[in-house]
């Protein structure tokens, strides 16, 4: 039976700005590279069907070194996309694990919240549930945030 979990996040930065940087997946790596030393497309552009390598860093090799990702669906319009690992470590805890995130409009045009969901089924039942993905996500694009307002300060 599969399971979700879902978190809000409100950022200071322009919805489209974000959903433009997000899309390109040396971001990441470039925010926070102790828990993701690399990530590219290794097939696809980035459209629904293609394929993406996160490699992970130092600070996230404890539970995971690698994780091969396939994009089910990217709608640029309404600012939403969804993956399913589809190999890596995480798939020894998971029978199926699918990100779905979507970027909209704050009140404050100026702002945006990412609405991040997990639907995950883990292997063992009485698994907790997997809140590190969750302070995960926030954690990235909390980073993510920063670099975006430090680049704009810069000019």
């Amino acid at each position: 039976m599969a399971l979700s979990m879902t978190v809000a996040i409100e950022l200071k930065v322009p919805a489209e700005i974000l959903w433009e940087t997000i899309k390109t997946p040396e971001i990441v790596p470039k925010v926070m590279p102790d828990y993701v030393a690399a990530c590219e497309f290794i097939e696809g552009d980035g459209s629904a069907g293609s394929l993406r390598l996160m490699k992970f860093g130092p600070a996230a090799a404890h539970f995971v070194t690698f994780s091969k990702e396939r994009i089910e669906m990217v709608d640029d319009a309404a600012q939403k996309l969804a993956y399913s690992v589809i190999e890596g470590e995480l798939l020894n805890h998971f029978k199926s694990y699918r990100v779905f995130l979507e970027v909209a409009k704050a009140e404050d045009q100026n702002g945006c919240v990412v609405n991040w969901a997990l639907e995950y089924e883990p292997v063992d039942p009485n698994m907790p549930p997997p809140e590190i993905s969750k302070e995960g996500a926030v954690g990235t694009f909390k980073a993510i945030e920063a670099y975006l307002l430090a680049s704009s300060l810069q000019g």
